[in-house]
């Protein structure tokens, strides 16, 4: 997938070890604690030091330049913004209900847990970040465990009606 799609496909840019961890403190984390955002698709959580490391490691192995052709004048922040957790929650979806995330951000979800439409992952319009008519085809991604997706805060998406997914996304600004 290219950037013209407005994301890029990771695959494995982190190990399943550290990501087995953080889904147990995910898992554990959840049951003890409310989330601290609610949102329409996802709950969000505090995230524990084993989401720290999984953003290092994502940090320390993915090639920059990837990255480039999604930021404004492909500048590449030196450091993250942010880092969210969550799990998205069972919802009666409408496709039709489009949506877009900040356009000044550029996100990089990691796949905690296997994610695809059967359990709440997003599906991306290719190319709408461009904003040229007609708007493109839902794309569903399924990525596994220790893939990661980067794309464009401005790319153009639907929720869908699966629940479960865990995740952790680094923010870039």
């Amino acid at each position: 997938m290219t950037d013209s799609q407005g994301f890029i496909l990771l695959p494995n840019v982190v190990s399943r070890v550290l990501l087995r961890t953080l889904a147990a403190d995910m898992d554990a984390s959840m049951c003890k604690t409310t989330p601290t955002v609610c949102r329409e698709k996802f709950n969000e959580y505090e995230v524990p030091s084993s989401g720290y490391a999984v953003k290092d490691e994502f940090v320390k192995n993915v090639d920059k330049s990837q990255l480039a052709s999604l930021f404004h004048l492909n500048s590449i922040p030196e450091h993250p913004w942010s880092i969210n957790m969550g799990v998205f929650h069972e919802t009666e979806a409408d496709p039709s209900k489009l949506k877009t995330a900040n356009k000044k951000e550029v996100y990089v979800t990691i796949a905690v847990t296997d994610l695809g439409s059967h359990n709440g992952w997003f599906n991306f319009h290719e190319g709408s970040h461009l904003r040229k008519l007609p708007l493109g085809k839902a794309i569903s991604l399924n990525l596994r465990a220790g893939d990661a997706v980067a794309w464009s805060g401005n790319l153009v998406y639907s929720h869908v009606s699966g629940g479960g997914g865990k995740f952790l996304t680094i923010v870039y600004r």
